[in-house]
């Protein structure tokens, strides 16, 4: 399927998650990081992560159908587009919902 077809989606593989997680170093039991995703899909990744990581899970999704399954899963969730996301300071910035 075409990439524009499909919104520009390619999926982080599941299976994937574990490998990845082995390269950070997870938080201490008591205290909780925070794991961005600027580009979540369906939020599958970031909530495999955020529990691997001891992380709240923050993200944004440009497509509505998918930010409506990854908001049923991560703890805060923008359909928006991943330019509106910035970081600063230990602060992640999403955009305003009206």
């Amino acid at each position: 399927m075409q990439a524009s077809k499909k919104g520009g989606y390619y999926p982080y593989p599941p299976h994937m998650a574990e490998a990845t997680a082995s390269w950070f170093i997870p938080l201490p039991v008591g205290t909780r990081g925070r794991l961005l995703d600027p580009c979540a899909g369906e939020g599958e990744i970031a909530c495999l992560l955020g529990k691997l990581l001891n992380c709240e899970t923050w993200g944004c999704e440009l497509s509505p159908y998918r930010a409506e399954k990854a908001a049923a899963c991560m703890d805060k969730y923008h359909s928006a587009a991943w330019e509106s996301c910035s970081l600063s300071d230990g602060r992640a910035g999403l955009p305003a919902i009206i």
